[in-house]
């Protein structure tokens, strides 16, 4: 700023010039004064600004996470079983199983196992079957021996692999007997499976093997035989391989559409597959119905279960509309159901209730209906079931709300144990007892589930998606009337989120917990019973683009709403960034709170603001402690005890 300069006067001047000095000199006496007080107000905004920068830029970061959309990852893999793929065998290893999953006549003959080989060079044939379900244990039958002429042939008695539908695995394993030297090949011309001259297993064209090993990269034949490929590098060409799956197929190896597998086929031999080189399963739009007494669908293998037109439903129950529903008295009422196909004993036999999932309405959230060992006390309480084993009937008192509902017939829905990466797409889960889809490595170790395009619908008692210590990237997925949380990950791992959506839960709509990092991008969470988005417990979430609807607007929990930061538990802090969130009738739009669980770290939030669009009880909410920063704070809502900027208590 100018520095104001006095005007030096000779004492001994004429008293008119003196006086008129000495004004002037006043004058900028007065000047001085405002140009200091300008100067502080303008150093106290540029401070101001500097703090603000400060609040919006750390507090606020932008974070893009780049994932691929569903259609871009549904082009890759047409393109991917089209053209061949690459793997890499070390020497020390041995060359993937042929493997046939054949299902013999326990009361028959032994099995008969015949392979013709046009010639082996550098290596052996070993003929095994394999003894346990997780395909862990296997039995060499024929060792590394000549064949007689061209042909290496054995019997076995018919045993089968525990669990596994009645099937026996029966296979092909090539071993190197050293560094591979150029040259080397092991060709295969038929492999034939018989039990008392019944033909249990025939290879057609495409299932034959033909192996070579070469110095250089050979282009793959143009006969429909598998045939790989090795090049100097020791790296492998491998035709493309995936099976078909149908709702009703009774194919015998799901090579082409027309011969696709029943699920169940798929389902008790995906392990084999995987072993054999299949890497996809496209499943047939359409609805794929539970099996007697089956438990859940489980698959340990790397393979990707992927609907490339439409949606691959996996039945999970036996729904029933109200229209169905008969009148017995007052707010009771009636439907035929028959238990051949619930996977409890208990329930088949009349000893033990089914219980049943309500499905959405549209409007409220997750209701539970309870199972009930008489008919009396389910008339005695509303809300309750019960089945009459006798007459095949299952009763149900509604309270002041009705629902379609669906009796649950699977445990949970589709396992993947976290042994492998896994990547499912279009595909639906319905009336699961328990998840609809989980993923859980007992520690987190890199394993990565890939979800597009999946819907999980009424699971009875636990989470529509649940995921613990991996790492997941969910694009397309919706969640709805779970027992518990829409998504929820527990324990470790970074989760990315894009245009997912969750509603109607019991519990919150998405939960991150402990050591978990979530990115979530253009979501939408309506109607939960509890939080629409809840990180809780030491973990960091970052949104942006958010909606959310009704959450927590029953108030039985205190800090839910749209956005629900929890602390507290004895872990550390939980942190979550919030930008471009509206909020429409939430309990509270955004809280940063602690549970009753003390201990540990408490809560931030920090946040761009939200619009409140339509009445929202409270828009923020913060507990003491606790830290709620708002880059703009418009359109805030507050009530006693609760605050609406940052950092106040």
């Amino acid at each position: 700023m100018l520095k104001n300069k006095k005007i030096s006067i000779d004492p001994n001047a004429p008293d008119n010039l003196f006086t008129g000095a000495q004004k002037i000199n006043e004058a900028f006496d007065e000047i001085s004064l405002k140009n200091e007080g300008l100067n502080r107000k303008v150093d106290d905004i540029i401070a101001k600004l500097v703090e603000a920068e400060k609040l919006v830029s750390p507090y606020i970061p932008t974070v893009n996470k780049r994932v691929k959309t569903r259609q871009e990852v549904i082009s890759e893999i047409r393109d991917e079983i089209s053209k061949p793929s690459v793997f890499t065998l070390t020497t020390a290893e041995s060359f993937p199983y042929f493997i046939a999953a054949v299902k013999p006549n326990l009361s028959g003959g032994n099995i008969e196992f015949e392979v013709k080989v046009k010639g082996v060079s550098n290596a052996r044939v070993s003929i095994r079957r394999l003894l346990d379900q997780g395909m862990g244990t296997e039995q060499t039958i024929v060792p590394s021996v000549n064949p007689v002429g061209n042909i290496y042939s054995t019997s076995v008695a018919p045993t089968t692999v525990p669990g596994t539908n009645n099937s026996t695995f029966i296979g092909v394993k090539f071993d190197f007997l050293a560094t591979v030297p150029p040259n080397s090949f092991i060709d295969i011309e038929s492999i034939k499976i018989t039990q008392d001259e019944a033909v249990l297993f025939n290879t057609p064209d495409l299932r034959v093997i033909n192996l070579e090993i070469v110095s250089a990269v050979v282009p793959i034949g143009e006969n429909k035989a598998m045939k790989y490929v090795m090049n100097a590098n020791n790296t492998f060409l491998q035709q493309p391989k995936h099976v078909y799956v149908h709702p009703h197929g009774t194919g015998v190896n799901g090579l082409t559409s027309e011969d696709a597998l029943s699920f169940d086929d798929f389902r008790f031999n995906y392990y084999p597959l995987y072993k054999d080189g299949i890497k996809y399963a496209v499943l047939a739009p359409g609805i794929y119905t539970v099996s007697k007494q089956q438990y859940f669908w489980t698959f340990t293998a790397g393979l990707d279960i992927v609907c490339l037109d439409g949606v691959a439903k996996l039945l999970g129950g036996t729904a029933y509309v109200q229209q169905r529903f008969i009148p017995v008295e007052g707010n009771i009422v009636k439907v035929s159901y028959d238990p051949t196909n619930h996977y409890l004993d208990g329930v088949r036999s009349g000893t033990a209730q089914p219980e049943v999932t309500c499905l959405s309405n549209g409007v409220d959230r997750r209701y539970f209906v309870k199972p009930r060992d008489t008919y009396a006390l389910m008339a005695a309480n509303p809300n309750s079931t019960y089945y009459d084993v006798a007459t095949k009937e299952l009763f149900i008192h509604w309270g002041d709300k009705r629902f379609n509902i669906a009796v649950t017939e699977v445990l949970t829905g589709m396992i993947m144990n976290g042994q492998y990466n896994s990547r499912v797409i279009n595909v639906e889960v319905l009336y699961a007892r328990s998840h609809g889809f989980r993923f859980a490595p007992t520690s987190h170790q890199g394993r990565k589930v890939e979800l597009y395009g999946c819907r999980s619908i009424s699971p009875y008692n636990s989470e529509a998606f649940s995921i613990d210590n991996a790492d997941s990237v969910i694009v397309d997925c919706y969640a709805e009337m779970a027992g518990n949380d829409g998504f929820n990950f527990h324990q470790a791992g970074e989760s990315i989120l894009v245009n997912c959506e969750s509603n109607f839960n019991y519990g919150d709509g998405t939960s991150h917990h402990y050591d978990c990092k979530g990115y979530m991008y253009n979501y939408r969470a309506k109607r939960n019973r509890v939080g629409g988005n809840t990180p809780a417990f030491g973990a960091m979430v970052y949104m942006d683009g958010v909606y959310t609807e009704g959450n927590g607007a029953e108030g039985s929990i205190s800090y839910a709403g749209g956005v629900s930061v929890l602390g507290g538990n004895g872990r550390a802090k939980t942190v979550a960034y919030v930008r471009n969130h509206t909020s429409v009738g939430d309990q509270i739009a955004q809280s940063s709170t602690v549970t009753s669980l003390q201990g540990g770290e408490k809560a931030a939030l920090h946040s761009d603001s939200v619009d409140v669009s339509r009445p929202t009880t409270v828009a923020y909410r913060v507990g003491e402690g606790n830290e709620l920063s708002v880059s703009n704070p418009q359109g805030i809502q507050t009530v006693e005890g609760d605050v609406g900027f940052y950092n106040q208590s």
